[in-house]
């Protein structure tokens, strides 16, 4: 099967296909401009495993094209750090910032911490975020002032 059949595939509502198995095979061609697409789809979708996955890509694929990241999928990396998501996939939303953010950015991190909106209304995911969210923050916000 070629990429372009296993994304038509992989949209299907009824595939005959395992979705998981699909999206691996999405997922490992991520170079390939229609992968890359279905990818940042993946991360506006309600789906939490297709958001995980994609945040989950987006920040630790180093070669993904970068073209494909646009203001929108930074946005959206803020929106999964300020909401009430699981501690690991705000990790790597704040690592996806680091990789695709700008210095303005800094900023905005910055403004999240002072008012603590990284945190989640769970007190064991709160008492989480106050250590090792604040960390990785504070390091992404280094990184992006380090981008010029």
């Amino acid at each position: 099967m070629y990429i372009e059949e296993i994304i038509k595939e992989y949209r299907k509502p009824d595939s005959r296909y395992s979705h998981k198995a699909l999206a691996e095979a999405i997922y490992h061609s991520f170079d390939h401009p229609e992968a890359s697409k279905v990818i940042i789809e993946d991360l506006f979708s309600e789906e939490f495993e297709r958001v995980f996955s994609a945040v989950t890509l987006l920040a630790f694929a180093e070669k993904f094209p970068k073209d494909k990241v646009t203001r929108d999928v930074v946005n959206k990396f803020f929106e999964i750090l300020t909401g009430d998501f699981n501690t690991t996939l705000k990790n790597h939303a704040i690592l996806a910032i680091g990789r695709y953010g700008n210095t303005d950015d800094a900023s905005r991190l910055e403004r999240i911490v002072e008012e603590k909106k990284y945190l989640t209304k769970r007190k064991f995911w709160k008492w989480l975020s106050e250590s090792a969210l604040l960390d990785d923050i504070n390091i992404t916000i280094k990184k992006l002032k380090r981008k010029k």
